[in-house]
C-alpha cells in the first residue's frame, strides 16, 4: 500500500504544468462566458421584441387593406389666381333674373293672394285684385305697344311706387315690355 499512496501523492511534472494551463483555460473561459451572456441576453431579449413589432405592424397593414376600400382617384385643379377665378364666375354665371329691365322674376303667394314682380333689382308687390287688373289691361291691348302704354297709365294712376322704384322712364321703357310680355304668355283673364 505504501507504493500506492507514493503515486498517488507525488504527481508527474507533466500533470503538474496542466492543472495550472487547465486553470488559466477554465478562467479564460469563465471571463469569456461572463461577456458573452450578457450580449447573449441582450440579443435574445431584443429578438423577440422585433418580432412582435413586426408581427403587429404586419397584422395592422393587413387589416387596414380588408376595411378601407380603396379611394377614388381625383383630379387636381390647380390654383388660379384670385382675380381670374373671379372673373370666370361672373361670365358663367347667367344674369338674375329680375336684375334689369330685361328680366323679370315673379314670385306668387300662398293660394295666389299676393304676386311679386322683381324688375330691375326692385320687388314690386301686388294683392290678388291688383294683379287682376293689370292682366285685364295687359290682355284688352291689341298689341305690345299699346299693352305697355295701358301699363305705364296703370301704374301711373294706381302705383306710381311701381314707376319710381323700378326707374320706368315713359310709356316705352323696356321694364313694360317685360312685364307686358310675362304677363300675357302666363296669364288670362278669368271668365273668357
Amino acid at each position: 500500500m505504501a507504493i500506492s499512496n507514493k503515486s498517488a501523492k507525488k504527481p508527474s511534472k507533466a500533470v503538474k504544468k496542466a492543472k495550472p494551463a487547465a486553470k488559466k483555460a477554465s478562467k479564460a473561459t469563465a471571463t469569456k462566458k461572463k461577456t458573452i451572456k450578457p450580449a447573449a441576453k441582450k440579443v435574445t431579449k431584443s429578438a423577440p421584441v422585433k418580432k412582435t413589432v413586426k408581427t403587429v405592424t404586419k397584422k395592422k397593414l393587413s387589416e387596414s387593406k380588408k376595411i378601407v376600400p380603396p379611394k377614388p382617384v381625383q383630379e387636381s385643379i390647380p390654383p388660379q389666381p384670385a382675380s381670374q377665378s373671379a372673373e370666370r364666375n361672373e361670365t358663367q354665371k347667367e344674369p338674375k333674373k329680375g336684375a334689369d329691365k330685361y328680366s323679370i322674376d315673379v314670385l306668387e303667394g300662398p293660394d295666389n293672394r299676393y304676386f311679386v314682380l322683381t324688375v330691375n333689382n326692385y320687388r314690386n308687390f301686388f294683392a290678388l285684385e291688383e294683379m287682376r287688373n293689370i292682366v285685364k289691361a295687359c290682355h284688352q291691348a291689341s298689341g305690345e305697344e299699346e299693352g305697355m302704354q295701358r301699363l305705364y297709365h296703370w301704374f301711373r294712376n294706381f302705383r306710381q311706387d311701381v314707376i319710381t322704384n323700378t326707374k320706368i322712364e315713359g310709356p316705352s321703357d323696356p321694364a313694360l315690355k317685360t312685364i307686358y310680355d310675362y304677363i300675357v304668355s302666363t296669364y288670362t283673364v278669368k271668365g273668357s
